[in-house]
């Protein structure tokens, strides 16, 4: 069904990486179950990002996917995109992002710089 890569330590570059740190993008996006398909309870799959899904409540971790599976789909999918005139020659990452009343805190960057 699934199986979630960790950021590769090597693609931390200035070239084809992102910038001085780890692409995070690998480790930063949902698989959401809306109609109960997949599980029967329906719930949301997420990478192995262990400041989320080991800091979030229904949350288990599965090392044949290498990843968590809660049991819940509140989670949102955050788009963020430069609109300054010049958006297509420079990124405008990383972003940090904190659950507000919740205990984690993460950096997300893209998947890939170029």
């Amino acid at each position: 069904m699934a199986y979630f890569e960790q950021p590769l330590q090597s693609e931390a570059s200035w070239f084809g990486g992102c910038g001085n740190m780890v692409c995070t993008g690998k480790i930063n996006f949902i698989i959401q179950d809306h109609t109960n398909t997949i599980f029967p309870q329906g719930g949301t799959l997420l990478p192995n990002n262990t400041q989320i899904g080991a800091n979030t409540p229904s949350c288990t971790y599965n090392s044949y996917f290498n990843g968590y599976y809660c049991i819940r789909n509140d989670f949102a999918v955050l788009e963020y995109e430069s609109i300054a005139p010049d958006y297509n020659k420079r990124i405008m990452w990383p972003v940090s992002l904190n659950y507000d009343g919740g205990s984690w805190t993460t950096l997300t960057n893209g998947f890939k710089e170029w």
